[in-house]
């Protein structure tokens, strides 16, 4: 007996090309990734996928821009009964969490900065929305320990946490030292 398949709404089959093409983009990267294994991962042809998009690289875009206008401006909560320390920690703790949610979205998206001159540098863009933030905490960071934020929030692409304990206790150490 053959399995009836649901018909997707135009959305909803956008987003099923959009889920498979990131899966096929982190594995592959964007040069080995053709739209016949995009469609292939969707479980759609090709043709279909051509309704929805003209090009490799409309895909890659769309799989992309959620990754660069997300809101990065997560900030520190400025209750008053939270110590600067404690504030801080939520603030590097969100940041930490949205590049483990997005890992390979966000490692791609650095791979691939060159080839596609994306206009925003996400590096850069975190650093200056991180150094704001720093400054509503009344924490004035030099140059220095900016670089050392952003590389140790960088990290957790290729080193994440095993456990919350790790990760509060990697996080406390970056608080302690940015307040010393």
């Amino acid at each position: 007996m053959e399995e009836k398949r649901t018909r997707l709404s135009k959305e909803d089959r956008k987003q099923q090309i959009l889920d498979a093409a990131k899966e096929v983009f982190i594995e592959k990267g964007y040069a080995s990734t053709t739209t016949a294994s995009i469609a292939k991962q969707a479980d759609i042809s090709e043709v279909t996928l051509f309704r929805y998009f003209s090009s490799k690289q409309e895909i890659f875009e769309s799989v992309i821009q959620p990754i660069l206008n997300a809101p990065i401006q997560q900030n520190a909560s400025t209750d008053s009964t939270y110590s600067k320390s404690e504030q801080l920690f939520a603030l590097i703790s969100k940041r930490v969490d949205f590049i483990k949610e997005n890992q390979g979205v966000i490692k791609l998206l650095l791979i691939e900065h060159e080839r596609f001159d994306i206009k925003q540098n996400y590096i850069q863009k975190m650093s200056e929305t991180m150094k704001s933030q720093m400054i509503d905490l009344e924490v004035q960071l030099d140059d220095s320990r900016m670089r050392l934020l952003i590389g140790m929030l960088l990290s957790f692409l290729y080193f994440p946490a095993k456990s919350k304990k790790e990760k509060d206790t990697f996080i406390q150490g970056i608080v302690d030292y940015l307040i010393s």
